[in-house]
């Protein structure tokens, strides 16, 4: 059974942050600095744990008025294609509109598209790919409470 816990910006990160680290600097090569921002403090961490217990995903959202960015979704090299991802995403949705976010965004780089794709997301700047202020990828894709798709394929029939 998949289980998933939301953490605050003051709780223990230490397992999510060790999570992003091997997933965007050591595999993507991406510089700590465009993976670890003072933004960690103030944002709502989502993880996903294995059957052992072991944090195996995980996400992260910051409201911002009307909307939730969303970023640094990550997936253990050995869980992927579980639908871990889809389970983290859908958490953060969650939480997100229940708070009062008419829309989540998130960042989406070439590779992702067709994920978030899958779950209801559309472009919001036309697929338009620009580089971020850490010079990664990314096109703008969002959604909304009504546009997100199905049950969470890691859960159904649950």
């Amino acid at each position: 059974m998949i289980r998933g816990k939301f953490i605050s910006g003051d709780g223990d990160l230490s397992e999510v942050l060790s999570l992003r680290r091997r997933v965007f600097c050591d595999e993507l090569g991406e510089p700590e600095q465009a993976v670890f921002d003072q933004l960690d403090g103030i944002a709502m961490h989502v993880a996903a744990f294995d059957g052992d217990g072991k944090t195996v995903a995980a996400g992260r959202g910051i409201m911002c008025g009307a909307y939730c960015k969303i970023g640094f979704i990550c997936v253990d090299k050995k869980q992927r294609g579980s639908e871990y991802g889809d389970f983290i995403v859908r958490m953060l949705c969650d939480r997100a509109f229940s708070c009062g976010a008419k829309t989540v965004r998130v960042g989406a780089r070439e590779g992702a598209v067709g994920f978030y794709k899958k779950l209801g997301f559309e472009f919001s700047a036309g697929g338009v790919f620009e580089k971020d202020k850490n010079g990664i990828s990314v096109t703008e894709m969002e959604i909304t409470a009504d546009r997100l798709f199905s049950d969470c394929r890691k859960c159904s029939g649950h």
